[in-house]
């Protein structure tokens, strides 16, 4: 019997390595958006430790010119947040993006994947056809020997 072989075999391998690729990507960008909440968590406790610095120091006689900076290094610290909230947005909006791009190619190979399926037990079904045939040529051939032999 012949060996199946399936002339689309190289597009669905593509198909799949597409695949995994947009997976990686999406991957990547989980990690991002996992590092960028992360960051957040750290910048809101800083906000809170920059807090209780600037009241222990003003319980303990804290210069004048100290007290200027409080307000510039809280509205940095702020921005900061800002500036990691909308990279969480930003990477969330291309996470969905790739969420379809990934449905898009699981489609594709699934549709492809099918097709081989179907295919190649179309050609078993075939295979297994002809190989009835042939044994039943056969089992007529040794029937009608036997009967010439009586």
């Amino acid at each position: 019997m012949e060996k199946f072989k399936f002339r689309l075999e190289g597009l669905l391998k593509i198909h799949k390595m597409k695949e995994e690729r947009i997976k990686i990507e999406l991957g990547k960008i989980l990690q991002g958006i996992q590092y960028s909440k992360e960051r957040i968590v750290e910048l809101n406790a800083n906000s809170a430790l920059i807090y209780k610095t600037y009241e222990r120091e003003l319980r303990d006689s804290m210069k004048g010119s100290m007290l200027q900076f409080l307000p510039e290094e809280v509205s940095a610290n702020k921005n900061k947040i800002k500036i990691e909230k909308e990279k969480v947005a930003k990477l969330e909006v291309e996470y969905q993006k790739k969420i379809v791009e990934l449905n898009s190619a699981r489609g594709d190979t699934k549709l492809i994947g099918s097709l081989k399926d179907k295919r190649k037990s179309d050609y078993i079904k075939s295979v297994r056809r002809k190989e009835s045939i042939e044994r039943d040529s056969m089992n007529i051939i040794m029937a009608g020997s036997k009967a010439e032999e009586r």
